[in-house]
């Protein structure tokens, strides 16, 4: 793999920028970006974390990241001809679904939750009218004896009746669930907007490594590694920037909406906004 660290230490002389410098810009370690250079991959995690890695530092000295893929595959095809045959039934299997997916239509967008809400919240306070409705001329319609009135005579056995009037309460009006719209969005990052809240709640958890930095309303919180079973939850502030490096293990909530990471194999830039 000697070819591309070549090519990236060419790349970053012929512009004049340090290791530390590109350190600084992608967040990835002096270490492990000596070790791209000498083309030895194996200080990386996993096959997510070392194209990661590759790509921010091609794009930081201005290489075309998918050129250089296409060279990382080329090399494992010479290095492994079996290996090479399966990553072009690979290739062929994706162009083969790219293509299928221009035959689909685009899926009409779910009717909106608001409307359905109200919806309901009308049906429940017209639904408690007419039964109120109802009870009023069923009263109307009834003889009521009250204290102290005298029955006629003949009826001095019987004793004055008093029927007590229960009105039905008034329907409560259902509450409005918090609104989560995503904005944009592709396979690097999404914009999502909470409304409907006070307060912006984030929710965390991860299944296996997944290296995160939190930023909110301009400030870094924290940038680590967060490990299988661990939890991180993030209130308040008007908007936070999530960047997860290890996007299949972790799973990411915003006040009980769940934001659906599925298929997204490469770092991967949240933004949530509270309106």
């Amino acid at each position: 793999m000697k070819e591309i660290g070549e090519l990236l230490r060419e790349a970053r002389e012929e512009k004049g920028i340090s290791l530390e410098e590109i350190s600084k810009e992608t967040k990835i370690s002096v270490r492990l970006l000596s070790a791209l250079e000498e083309g030895d991959f194996s200080g990386f995690a996993g096959k997510v974390y070392f194209k990661g890695a590759l790509r921010n530092y091609a794009e930081a000295v201005g290489i075309d990241s998918r050129e250089l893929f296409a060279l990382y595959d080329r090399i494992l095809e010479r290095s492994d001809p079996v290996k090479g045959d399966k990553s072009k039934l690979v290739k062929k299997n994706k162009e083969f679904v790219e293509k299928k997916k221009t035959f689909i239509k685009k899926a009409k967008k779910p009717f909106p939750v608001v409307v359905l809400i109200w919806i309901a919240v009308l049906s429940v306070v017209v639904g408690g009218s007419l039964w109120y409705r109802y009870e009023q001329a069923l009263q109307n319609n009834r003889t009521i004896t009250y204290p102290g009135e005298f029955l006629p005579e003949g009826d001095k056995d019987l004793q004055p009746v008093e029927e007590e009037i229960i009105l039905p309460p008034d329907p409560e009006p259902e509450p409005v669930l918090p609104n989560l719209i995503l904005l944009e969005g592709d396979s690097r990052g999404g914009i999502y907007v909470i409304s409907g809240v006070t307060s912006k709640n984030i929710e965390l958890s991860f299944t296996g490594d997944c290296w995160i930095s939190i930023e909110q309303d301009g400030n870094l919180m924290e940038q680590r590694t967060y490990r299988r079973g661990d939890r991180r939850v993030i209130t308040g502030g008007k908007e936070t920037k999530i960047r997860l490096g290890n996007p299949p293990v972790a799973s990411v909530s915003v006040n009980g909406n769940t934001i659906s990471l599925a298929g997204i194999n490469n770092p991967y830039n949240l933004t949530i906004r509270k309106e």
